[in-house]
């Protein structure tokens, strides 16, 4: 067993819900990691933590049965990733007596226990700091992803979170990730809601979707140019989205769109840093590249 395998069933485990045919696989694969063996142990104290809390104000039967309804039948495109549905609607169980029964007694978390609680956009540009600087983005991405996907369980059309949870998805860099990346920053479109960094992330998410997939490689890059070009309408000034078209644009062989897009940043008295470089410009897979120097515009 691997570790999102193992930290999926302890999310399951916690929630009474863990196949038993992978609970001796699981407990060998805990006891030689030690990473999985923590947040084992962190996931039982958060669940007993919140029983005790809550257990004079529990919300009522049917409202748990409600969350998870919903959750159920979200569409495959809008249903949160599997392993933190459970912790979404748990989640948003304990706020919502919070938000509906105001008058409870203060829980008796320690402080310090709280403020250890995730920060979503925290550990979302944190994730950003590895992916510019050649680290691994990956579990800083999950933490905000976690944290984005407890938001959503109250507010699920909130701009932010979504584009938010679609902005640590696409740090996570394989195919359903990105595909449900796509799917968030469609509804915050769907929304009317899309700003600049909205449109930055949508063609993220398209321009690496490209080099996954073949057959629709040209579609997802000209759907990556037109996203960033929203991006760059709405702020002209924005170094990340002309570097992110200049890389969709390599994609499809324009060369010479790529340097001229280049070029403008010199022209705005802008630096291609190589935090943008290699979030961008260094994933462009070498058979789309053309040999014409970038940023020369020649």
């Amino acid at each position: 067993m691997r570790c999102p395998e193992a930290r999926e069933q302890v999310w399951l485990r916690v929630a009474g819900e863990a196949d038993p045919a992978s609970a001796a696989d699981l407990e060998r694969h805990l006891s030689g990691c030690a990473a999985c063996a923590a947040l084992a142990g962190e996931a039982g104290k958060v669940h007993g933590e919140i029983e005790s809390a809550f257990r004079e104000a529990a919300p009522r039967p049917e409202l748990a049965d409600r969350i998870v309804g919903s959750l159920r039948g979200m569409t495959p495109a809008r249903r949160p990733v599997l392993r933190f549905r459970l912790l979404a609607a748990a989640a948003a169980a304990v706020l919502a007596a919070f938000l509906l029964r105001p008058w409870i007694k203060q829980p008796p978390w320690p402080k310090a226990e709280i403020a250890a609680i995730p920060r979503s956009q925290e550990w979302l540009a944190q994730a950003r700091r590895a992916a510019e600087t050649g680290g691994d983005p990956r579990q800083a991405a999950e933490r905000a992803l976690e944290g984005f996907c407890r938001e959503l369980a109250l507010r699920p059309d909130d701009p932010a979170a979504l584009t938010g949870r679609a902005e640590a998805l696409i740090l996570l860099g394989d195919a359903e990730a990105l595909d449900q990346a796509m799917a968030d920053l469609g509804r915050v479109l769907e929304l009317g809601a899309a700003d600049a960094r909205a449109f930055i992330a949508m063609g993220t998410a398209r321009a690496w979707r490209a080099d996954q997939a073949p057959k629709r490689h040209e579609e997802l890059a000209r759907g990556a140019v037109e996203a960033f070009t929203e991006a760059l309408r709405r702020d002209p000034d924005s170094a990340e989205a002309r570097v992110g078209r200049a890389a969709a644009y390599q994609r499809l062989g324009l060369a010479r769109e790529a340097a001229d897009d280049l070029s403008a940043l010199a022209g705005k008295g802008q630096v291609l840093s190589v935090e943008l470089r290699r979030l961008h410009l260094d994933r462009v897979p070498e058979a789309r590249m053309r040999r014409v120097p970038l940023g020369t515009g020649k």
